[in-house]
């Protein structure tokens, strides 16, 4: 393959794992298919893909990935590690398929003699799965390991997993030099740094104990990559808790797993919880049924045990529904601080681009950034970021024999142009904002975020 092209495809696979250390895996799955696609055997984008689908949510095509790679590739552990990793969760969402099933049938007619052969049908093949590991665990006994399976006298097979905190622990490579503007953002979480010293030191007995901060606003406005900026900075290890990594089908697991990421936490000080969407998991519990009320007391609970036991850890949330929470979560003591992330301004506009563009001599000149950022409002760091990949990609396109490429002002407005979803998911979340829940309830709890509301959205 032409050299020229391998670096190519290796520099989408870089850029795709950069958007998966931000959880944007819906555009690193991208990148990844597109380095691909250059080289059809480029085995690194293949394993990212599955990956990418996983975490995506796409069990079966994940899968479908692994088996292409295994053809190629017969001697890499990591993937028939990941493949069967990935098989056992499209188990377990199998059996909660058929555990639907046969209650929906159930609750149509209790006697029909169907539902018994599909219960007995359904045992008899997981039997046929722990007598497999049965059989396994045999052979793994000379190396000292014993794998078998538990509650076998509930037809449950539930593989004995690695600690959950070995997944989620993580040590961030970016600091808060790299996040453009949200200075306000900064500031408070520089002053709830230095309050978590302060408690840590045990100086001041419970004064300065804050142990819940949420950052919420639109889709995309760079919540997350703050967090982990802020956590580079301090030099915090991380525990990301996604929802679908705790939740489990079994009754009682996924209070399990939320309770050993505090427990590791508090081990660990001082370190720092980040909960992706915390709206998923402390959502009202008015609205839930009773296994995910339970999760929600569950964190309730965590949280009031940090104060009392976690000196030196920080837990933080980000969402975009910062009312669903359950309110006894944002009371005093728990997420008692709340950071309203707002879309970039236009001073962060022009920093934006500035910073995007800063290889280009285009960048020093102040009133053409200035005219880039009047021209993108409501457009997010990751929109502004795409425009300027997107413009230097149409040059080396376009000039392939240039050895120093030169940026105009026309060519990133008409990239501006070409891109029609620049601004519009910021939008349109105001706008549902304000259909949703009403100006004056805003007023009242998001004095900030109401005026907001009313200045983007729909009048």
């Amino acid at each position: 393959m032409d050299t020229d092209l391998q670096v190519k495809a290796k520099q989408l696979w870089k850029e795709g794992n950069e958007l998966m250390d931000v959880d944007n895996y819906s555009e690193a799955h991208k990148k990844y298919l597109k380095a691909l696609k250059i080289n059809p055997n480029y085995c690194d984008a293949m394993f990212n893909i599955s990956l990418a689908k996983f975490l995506m949510h796409d069990l079966s095509g994940a899968l479908e990935m692994l088996r292409k790679l295994e053809k190629i590739e017969q001697n890499r552990i990591d993937i028939f590690l990941v493949h069967g990793r990935i098989a056992s969760e499209y188990i377990k969402l199998l059996a909660e398929e058929q555990r639907k099933c046969v209650f929906a049938a159930i609750g149509i007619d209790p006697n029909n003699k169907g539902i018994t052969d599909l219960v007995a049908d359904i045992n008899s093949k997981i039997a046929l799965i722990e007598a497999s590991f049965g059989s396994l665990g045999e052979k793994l006994q000379g190396n000292g390991e014993v794998y078998r399976t538990k509650n076998q006298d509930e037809n449950k097979l539930t593989v004995e997993r690695e600690e959950v905190t070995r997944n989620m622990l993580r040590k961030s490579s970016v600091n808060l030099g790299s996040v453009v503007g949200m200075q306000h953002a900064k500031k408070v979480l520089n002053d709830e740094f230095r309050l978590l010293r302060a408690s840590e030191s045990g100086k001041y007995g419970n004064m300065f104990q804050n142990t819940g901060i949420i950052l919420y606003g639109p889709p995309g406005v760079g919540k997350t990559r703050l967090v982990l900026a802020f956590a580079g900075q301090h030099n915090l290890p991380v525990y990301t808790v996604r929802i679908n990594e705790v939740l489990d089908m079994w009754t009682g697991n996924s209070e399990k797993n939320l309770q050993k990421i505090f427990d590791a936490a508090i081990r660990d000080p001082p370190s720092l919880i980040v909960i992706d969407e915390i709206d998923a998991l402390g959502r009202e519990r008015l609205s839930r049924d009773g296994s995910d009320r339970t999760l929600v007391n569950q964190f309730i609970v965590s949280m009031d045990r940090l104060r009392e036991e976690g000196k030196g850890v920080m837990v933080m949330g980000t969402t975009n529904r910062p009312f669903d929470v359950d309110q006894a979560l944002r009371r005093g003591g728990r997420f008692q601080t709340e950071i309203y992330v707002q879309p970039p301004d236009f001073r962060d506009r022009v920093e934006l681009f500035s910073f995007f563009l800063s290889e280009f001599e285009l960048s020093h000149d102040n009133e053409a950034m200035e005219i880039l950022a009047r021209e993108t409002e409501l457009y997010t760091p990751a929109d502004i970021e795409k425009i300027c990949r997107e413009v230097l990609l149409n040059y080396v396109i376009d000039n392939p024999e240039s050895i120093k490429p030169e940026i105009t002002l026309n060519n990133v407005l008409s990239t501006i142009m070409g891109y029609r979803a620049g601004g519009r998911t910021v939008k349109l979340w105001y706008e549902r904002l304000k259909e949703s829940m009403g100006k004056d309830w805003f007023d009242f709890e998001y004095p900030e975020l109401a005026e907001d509301v009313m200045k983007f959205s729909k009048v």
